[in-house]
């Protein structure tokens, strides 16, 4: 191999080189931003979001959207992880909205469902890395968003009147009055509610209801929930606090809702005096 031919693919390699890195001098790496989000459903057992991407490209020819990789942390727990390969063709000196759906199940998040119910407002952070095919190879690109999800405001009870509805020798029947409200334009769905109800710290009743409605949105619903007791059961001092017309109650409530996130647990206490 002689001189001239050596120092003739030198320069060729120098040549394609040079060229290589003039090119990729004309490529612009497309520009890209969070534009919001959609809530399009939540709850306290998980939630779907709609993010939206907008792509620029300021490029003299097109580009193609090859995949995207999405990361979505509540407080800096790790709850959810999405790759969509799509592809998604962006014109020459175009802009595109792309759409990220995402639904979290809220399962794993250790701090639990009673910490989101207690708290309802959690930051939130989505780490995307979104990926371009180009002539020059595959380019990614990372972008990041922050804020807060706000969720709906818990439904509740209210005890509304304790009658004393009968008392006799062997028994005392006590009628509870209670009000179950929902407080937010959120559709509850109750499969059942279980309750255990104490009188001056004495257990005295616990039940199960199973007659709900599917779906009740922004509506109140009476419940009764009658009490027998016999009087064998109850400790004499019990049986005078009764007697006297006033009682101290301590009731606990479990609300076991339905979801398309999976079933989860709604805990309400309420405690008070009544007249009887």
């Amino acid at each position: 191999m002689n001189k001239r031919f050596l120092v003739a693919l030198l320069c060729l390699v120098i040549f394609q080189a040079q060229c290589a890195s003039g090119s990729a001098k004309l490529f612009k790496t497309p520009e890209i931003e969070y534009e919001g989000f959609k809530v399009k459903h939540i709850d306290f057992s998980g939630a779907t979001l709609e993010f939206y991407l907008g792509v620029v490209n300021n490029n003299r020819f097109g580009v193609k959207l090859a995949g995207m990789q999405h990361r979505f942390s509540m407080e800096e727990e790790e709850i959810f992880v999405s790759e969509m390969d799509d592809k998604i063709h962006i014109k020459p000196k175009d802009r595109t909205i792309v759409k990220i759906p995402i639904k979290v199940s809220f399962k794993e998040f250790k701090k639990g469902i009673g910490y989101i119910i207690e708290t309802r407002r959690l930051p939130y952070r989505i780490n995307s890395i979104i990926t371009f095919d180009t002539a020059f190879g595959e380019i990614p690109v990372k972008i990041k968003k922050e804020g807060e999800l706000e969720f709906p405001a818990p439904p509740d009870i209210t005890v509304e009147d304790v009658d004393l509805d009968k008392m006799t020798i062997k028994q005392i029947k006590l009628i509870f009055s209670l009000r179950l409200e929902n407080n937010d334009e959120v559709n509850l769905k109750i499969k059942s509610m279980n309750y255990a109800i104490r009188l001056n710290g004495t257990p005295i009743s616990d039940g199960e209801i199973s007659s709900f409605s599917e779906k009740r949105r922004s509506k109140t619903l009476n419940i009764t929930i009658p009490v027998t007791i016999e009087m064998r059961n109850l400790k004499r001092s019990i049986i005078k606090v009764i007697a006297s017309g006033k009682i101290d109650y301590q009731m606990l409530f479990n609300l076991n809702m339905k979801s398309e996130y999976g079933d989860y647990i709604i805990a309400i206490e309420k405690s008070g005096t009544a007249k009887l």
